[in-house]
């Protein structure tokens, strides 16, 4: 069986509004101003640090005042964590008839224990055989340390496995593993840009992610 592992925000479920609130509110709780939430948006898939990060102003990004930001982004996001947040239209239909022909998992930069309470909430848990994120591996995306660990506790040869993402550095990853690339477009990338990466395949629609295991 093919082994297909995939992102988590921005590829299976829309996180977009839960994660702008989430560092709104830790913003506001240690006195900095609130960002648009397409100025949040911008930053995600890189993980929480460089989330909470990029949102601060330009000189108050030392470690300091990041850790203090990012404890209260983590509070208010584990809280709140699946209250709007949802599979993109399609995404489970699609995962259920992918896990009868392939080995799925997910490695995701968002901690690993908030990625797994995700999934759960969101009863998309039962597809996946893995759940890698933030603290479950020693490097985040876009190093691929994380896949290939992914990929061995799967059983998955690299040059004949998937890594799914929407963003170009999940394009990176999957290059840096020896694994092959899909891109979706429903998700934060940039067209322009997802195309500029090269991904071995473009997924424009949750139906056709079942054409992965073929």
């Amino acid at each position: 069986m093919r082994v297909i592992v995939f992102d988590l925000d921005g590829t299976l479920v829309d996180s977009r509004a839960d994660l702008v609130q989430a560092v709104n509110a830790a913003l506001e709780a240690e006195g900095f101003p609130q960002r648009p939430p397409e100025g949040v948006a911008r930053h995600i898939g890189r993980g929480a640090a460089h989330l909470v990060r990029m949102n601060l102003p330009e000189s108050r990004r030392d470690e300091a005042t990041v850790r203090r930001v990012l404890e209260a982004f983590r509070a208010s996001y584990f809280e709140h964590l699946a209250d709007t947040t949802r599979p993109y239209d399609g995404v489970p239909e699609a995962l259920a008839a992918l896990a009868e022909e392939a080995r799925l998992g997910v490695l995701t930069n968002k901690p690993g224990e908030a990625a797994r309470r995700l999934l759960e909430a969101l009863g998309l848990d039962g597809a996946f055989r893995l759940v890698l994120g933030g603290g479950d591996v020693p490097r985040l995306k876009p190093h691929p340390a994380g896949l290939a660990e992914a990929l061995r506790r799967l059983g998955g040869a690299p040059a004949q496995s998937y890594y799914v993402g929407d963003l170009p550095l999940d394009v990176e990853t999957a290059r840096g593993a020896g694994c092959k690339a899909a891109v979706v477009t429903w998700g934060f990338g940039e067209a322009a840009e997802l195309r500029a990466a090269r991904p071995d395949r473009v997924v424009t629609s949750p139906m056709r992610l079942p054409a992965l295991a073929r």
